[in-house]
Order: C-alpha cells, then structure tokens, then sequence
C-alpha cells in the first residue's frame, strides 16, 4: 500500500467528507454554516491499494476503513474520551475476535500525485457557500494525547470584482436537526475555526514500518495429470429486478447547460450582471440576455453573450443592497417610479438603484414559480401533469436530474449507509413526473427515482435485492439513467476511473415537495470549466490527474436564495418576472415549441406557504 501525501486531492476530499459526517452527528444545526474540515487524528492515514483508497491506523493496522462512512463511526469514538474499543460502534472494534487477518499493511514508497493547485474561483459577486463559520460544539475535556482531532470550517472563496459581500441567507424551511447518535461527542467534540482554503497539517506522519506477513505453508505441486472436464456454456445473466421494472427516461432535447427563459450571471467587465435568457443559439453556444432591474430604468437593449461569459445563477450568492432604505423591502412594495425619478439627472445615483433593483428583482423572480406544457390529467382528474416549470431562477423539464434534499421523514427509512452518503455526497432525483393536485391548488409535486452517488469499494447487492430495503446499493444501468447523469457518470469514468462513481438506486416513485428541490443539476462537463477552472489548462491538468471535483456541491439551494416573502405559483414567466423589465418585452423571448404556457387557475390564496412546510 501506498501512503497518499498530506496534499493530495483526494486526502482533502475524505477530511471534507469526514466534517460533513461529524456535523450531522455533533453540530445542534446540522445545515447551518459551512462544512467542517477535519484533519486526521495522529496514528491514522490515508492509502491507496488497488487503485482504491483505504485508513489504516486501528491498532491491529490490517485493519482497514474503506470509506469515509466507515471512518467516520470509528472518529466519534476517537473524539469521545473513551478508552473502551467496546464503546465504538465501528466495522472493527464491536466484532468478536477471530483469527490473524491475511490484510496485512504494508507500505510502499513510491511515486506519488502531485497535488493540484488550490481551487480557483470564478470571479463572481460571490461563492455559493455562507461565509458564516459553523456552529461551535461545546469544548472539549482532555482527551487522550495519542489522538488529537482538529476541524476547521471551509470557506468558499470570495471573487476580487465582487461589489459587495453578501450575507447569507437562512433558509426559510427550518427543518429539525436529526438527533446526534452519540451524546457524549457532541459535548467533546473539536472547536471549528475558519480557514480560507484546505489547509493540510503542519507535520506529516512518519511511514509506517512494514507489517510482517504470516509465514504461509509451502504448496506441493502434483504430478499427476488432472482429469478432463466438459466443456459446459455459462447460462446467460439473469436480469435483476432492478433492470426489469426500471425503464429509460423520456430524454427532453433541450439543452443541458442555459435554456432560455432562465435567470443567470452575465459578464460585464470587470463585474457581473444578472439577467434573463430572451434567445438562444445552441450550435455558436450564443445567448441574448435580457438584464432586470425595473422596468422604468428602460433595459431593453438584448446583449449577445458567449456560453463562456454566463453562469447559473445558483453559482453566486445576491450581495445585499448598497441603499440603506432599500435593505428592509422587497421589490415590489417600494416606490420606484419616484426613487428613478429622484436620479434621472444624477447619473452617479442612478447606477446604484439600478444595481440594487436587479438585486431585490432577482430574489423576487427566485420566490416563485410558474408551469408549462400541460400535458393532462390522470386519477379522475385529480391530478394534472405537466412537461415543465419554471422554478425560481432555472427551467425544468422532465426527463431532468434534481438536486434535491432528502425529506426527514423519508430520512428514517432509509438504511445507515444510505443516510451517511446523502448526507456527504447529496442525492439527485431523476424526474419522471411534475404535476398538481385538484385538492392542493398551487402547489406543485415532482416524483421520479431517488439516486445517491457512491465511490470506491461500495459492493453492490446481489441480484435478488430490493432498492426499497436496508440492503447494500443496487447501482443503476447507465442507459436507465436520466440524460445529464448519464454525461456525469461518462465523464468522470473516463477521467476518474479509480473513483469508480456510480448511482445507487434508493427509491423508485419518490414524490418530493417544492421545498425539497435544491436545483437543476449540470454535469461536470459543463459547470468545472466555467464554476471552478476557467483556465483550460489548470483544468486538464487535474483531469490528466485523476481528478474531478464535485463541482455541484458548489452551488446555492433555491430556499437559499431568500429568507422570506415566498410568493408560489405564478400565471407564466413573464408574470413570475412582472415590472423588472420594461413593459411589452415579452415580444423578446424566443421560447422553444416545448415550453406552451397557459394562465392556471390561481388558489385563492396564492402566496401562500408551499404544502408541508417545516417551521419553527
């Protein structure tokens, strides 16, 4: 085994993976603030043995965590202040005791990855992440010196053409924190400080001396000759259940990246605009955007932008506003035929209010939603499909991937192993249907097949597993796959083979609400190159490397967007965007045959909180 070096990427993405973990068991608000970093305890490392990577460092060293999951249980113990093995709930320490193990360490040097460059940030008002520092656990009493543990909170880096530093915005669906399943490490645990970027330790540990192997008994070759055997054909594979009641996705041709009627960043140098996609070329990868900010400022004028000088608008957080009086109001209760007029004369007066009703019209556009293409109703006419909807700033289609969080009371029936990859990896719903319900007006539900990537050496079950029980991961058939996980899984196959990243099937027929959906996902192929690397050389350097960055993980969640003022269902997109942009521009949109509005039929008490609804 080879003992990975304290830089290496994939050293940072386990101790990344690990403060994920840790705050959800230790952290009292699990999802406020910024993942933990945690650095290694002493006596434990991180290797790699057939192109897979393993923690050995439990006192019989032949004993091997797997993965960051795997770890993770035996770290609060660690963090605990017990001595008592009998008190971890690891794979290891709760086995009754057998035989010598064959797995012996052995360590190998030899050459190493060189570690890529820090992550690199696009310039942009800012990173998607809060910049607030996590909740700080209780202190500590003294634990035992062989095992020191240290966190430190990861901090996105803020762009240098940034006019302003946001805030962070709370959620405004409070969903309870799952309880901590040690009590004793939450009150022990390490003190989270903030860090500008993964910073490894000062002091590596030195290699581990090689672990002797078991003498093995010699083997007596035979002379006599061996006894012929019948050639008999292998039956073929028996298809799984999984792959006889899971059927493709009906693959939508629009565009995986910018879609027209989307709300994005733009480029105007040296900063960043917001506004909407009005047309798109796909074949020059051109677009024209429509800016916001109030239709009385007159922002006609299209701007014709590359695909290279757009970015989802979930990649960047809105600064706040930079006029006092602004900062407590939403767009539309503020008078702004007066304010425009006030500043008419004064350009360097007019620039600001510009800037800050683009601010506030883009968090206003990002609390609503509006669907398109209806396709029908089915159940007595109960329910009503659709093809699409707008929601928030991105436009959404069946046949799409979602990044979604997993609701807390689905949360209980999902097996441990699937539970802690959600939590540090995510989970992604492949959307088969978006519709209504006759008895829920202005709501909206969005059902498909719940996925949770995994890596490494996750074994999956054996043929005759349901994805629905507490079982190892069934891993979906690419070609059953949604279109732009079928392009991640592709991609990173290619670049990242050791990584071996796959999808694991957690449920069929899962119905998720409004508040569940984060955003649309974009493949690594197209979101590393403008969210993380714009320099193509520093990108395939890493690629040429091995690695690939969870570049997803990077962007907001729509109900991070705003803190109050949800507004819902909304007659079309030109009434979800209203008076910020100028009267009679809905003449400038180019929308495809696939997107057909028509005016729903509005609750009468449209605005109102979504249904099921997490508060206090």
């Amino acid at each position: 085994m080879l003992r990975l070096a304290e830089d290496d990427p994939r050293f940072i993405e386990w101790r990344v993976k690990l403060g994920i973990l840790l705050k959800q068991e230790l952290s009292p608000n699990p999802q406020d603030g910024l993942p933990w970093y945690v650095q290694f305890p002493r006596g434990y490392w991180l290797y790699e043995r057939s192109k897979h990577l393993w923690v050995s460092g439990y006192p019989v060293k032949s004993k091997l965590f797997k993965s960051p999951q795997e770890f993770g249980v035996h770290l609060l113990w660690l963090i605990s202040g017990s001595n008592d093995p009998r008190d971890c709930c690891c794979v290891h320490c709760n086995l009754p005791k057998s035989g010598a193990s064959g797995e012996e360490l052995i360590v190998q040097d030899g050459p190493r990855l060189a570690a890529p460059a820090a992550p690199v940030s696009a310039s942009a008002p800012a990173a998607p992440a809060s910049s607030a520092p996590a909740p700080a656990p209780a202190a500590p009493p003294a634990a035992p010196p062989a095992r020191p543990l240290t966190a430190t909170t990861v901090t996105a880096p803020v762009a240098g053409a940034s006019p302003a530093t946001p805030t962070p915005p709370a959620n405004i669906f409070k969903a309870p924190a799952p309880p901590s399943k040690n009590a004793n490490a939450t009150a022990q645990s390490a003190k989270p400080s903030p860090v500008s970027t993964p910073a490894p330790s000062a002091s590596a540990m030195p290699p581990t001396a090689p672990y002797p192997r078991k003498a093995e008994p010699p083997v007596q070759a035979s002379t006599a000759s061996p006894a012929p055997r019948p050639m008999i054909p292998e039956p073929p594979p028996r298809p799984t259940p999984l792959e006889q009641t899971l059927v493709p996705f009906n693959q939508s041709t629009s565009p995986l990246f910018f879609r027209t009627g989307e709300l994005v960043w733009f480029s105007v140098a040296p900063s960043w605009r917001i506004g909407l996609i009005a047309r798109s070329n796909l074949a020059a990868k051109q677009y024209e955007i429509l800016p916001i900010s109030h239709g009385l400022f007159n922002q006609s004028q299209l701007q014709l932008k590359p695909e290279t000088a757009l970015r989802p608008f979930l990649a960047f957080t809105v600064p706040p506003v930079s006029l006092p009086d602004l900062s407590d109001k939403s767009f539309d209760k503020i008078p702004w035929d007066t304010l425009i007029g006030a500043v008419a004369a004064e350009p360097t007066k007019r620039e600001p209010l510009l800037l800050d009703a683009s601010k506030l019209a883009a968090i206003k556009i990002s609390m609503s939603f509006s669907l398109f293409t209806r396709i029908g109703d089915s159940e007595g006419g109960r329910k009503t499909n659709y093809h699409g909807i707008f929601l928030g700033a991105e436009r959404i289609e069946v046949g799409d991937a979602l990044r979604v969080r997993v609701p807390h009371e689905q949360q209980n029936l999902m097996p441990r192993w699937a539970l802690s990859q959600a939590q540090a990896s995510g989970a992604f719903l492949g959307l088969r249907e978006i519709c209504t319900a006759r008895d829920t007006p202005g709501y909206v539900f969005f059902k498909g097949d719940l996925y949770i990537p995994i890596t490494g050496e996750h074994n999956p079950g054996g043929v005759e597993n349901d994805p629905n029980s507490g079982g190892d991961p069934v891993i979906a058939p690419d070609e059953k796959l949604p279109r732009a996980l079928r392009e991640e899984a592709a991609f990173r196959t290619k670049f990242a083979p050791r990584e071996r990243w796959r999808l694991a099937l957690l449920r069929q027929n899962t119905v998720l609400r409004e508040q569940d959906i984060q955003g649309r996902f974009y493949p690594s192929a197209r979101l590393l190159p403008v969210l993380v690397h714009p320099n193509a050389n520093q990108l395939q350097a890493e690629l040429q490397k091995g690695v690939v960055r969870d570049s997803a993980r990077q962007l907001n969640q729509r109900f991070d967007t705003f803190k109050d003022g949800y507004i819902g269902q909304k007659a079309g997109r030109v009434d979800a965007v209203g008076a910020a942009i100028p009267h009679g521009s809905a003449a400038l949109f180019g929308f495809e045959p696939v997107v057909r509005e028509e005016a729903p039929p509005l609750p009468p008490s449209a605005g109102a909180e979504p249904a099921g609804m997490i508060t206090g």
